[in-house]
C-alpha cells in the first residue's frame, strides 16, 4: 500500500523530524526540515538545528553546509554507487518492481 501511494505521485515532499541518541549524551539530538523526492533524486533539507542540504542523484551525493561549503561525491564511474543510489530512489519513490530488481543485483 505504501509503495502504491508513493508511486502515484511524481514528486513527494514533506517535513521530517529526526532524533538521534548518542551514548553518554543526556538527551537526544533532534533535527528537522523538509524533503523532496522525485525522478531526479532525493533532497534532504535540514533547517534546525543548523541549515544543510543533502542531495542524492543517480551519480552524485552533494552536501551543502550552512556556511555554503559544498562537498561532492561523484559516483558516476562506480556501478556500486549507481546501484545504491537507484535502490534508495526506488525505495523512497515507492517503485516496488524497480526496488525488487535492484535488490536482486546486490
Amino acid at each position: 500500500e505504501v509503495c502504491d501511494s508513493l508511486s502515484f505521485h511524481k514528486v513527494t515532499n514533506g517535513k521530517f523530524v529526526q532524533e538521534k541518541t548518542i551514548e553518554n549524551v543526556s538527551r537526544p539530538l533532534k533535527s528537522s526540515g523538509d524533503y523532496i523526492i522525485c525522478d531526479l533524486g532525493i533532497a534532504w533539507l535540514t533547517q534546525k538545528p543548523f541549515k544543510s542540504e543533502l542531495v542524492v542523484t543517480d551519480s552524485k551525493i552533494i552536501q551543502t553546509l550552512a556556511n555554503g561549503k559544498q562537498s561532492v561525491i561523484d559516483g558516476s564511474e562506480s556501478q556500486i554507487f549507481k546501484n545504491i543510489a537507484d535502490t534508495l530512489s526506488s525505495l523512497f519513490s515507492g517503485n516496488k518492481s524497480k526496488l525488487e530488481a535492484n535488490l536482486r543485483k546486490i
